[in-house]
């Protein structure tokens, strides 16, 4: 599942919570380049507490909001991680 929301891919991801731990999608979503700091975390809270890992979509390895700037995350379920981390 894309979100490409111009920014407001959080407030999706929180209005969608149930629908997402029920179907547990992998989501790719745009980490907005004119976040803040302070919406960088924001962004990785939510992803957390809506039981998902952010991912760096070409390697897999996990992100921080504190970590090198990227256009999009690879969210994966926290049910779901071990799948792809081998």
């Amino acid at each position: 599942m894309k979100t490409d929301c111009e920014g407001y891919d959080q407030e999706i991801l929180l209005s969608s919570k149930d629908v997402l731990n029920q179907i547990k999608p992998t989501l790719f979503i745009e980490w907005f380049a004119w976040f803040q700091p302070d919406e960088s975390e924001r962004l990785f809270r939510i992803i957390d507490d809506i039981n998902y890992v952010a991912l760096h979509p070409g390697t897999l390895q996990p992100v921080t909001a504190s970590g090198q700037k990227l256009d999009d995350l690879t969210c994966i379920h926290k049910d779901r991680i071990s799948e792809i981390m081998v």
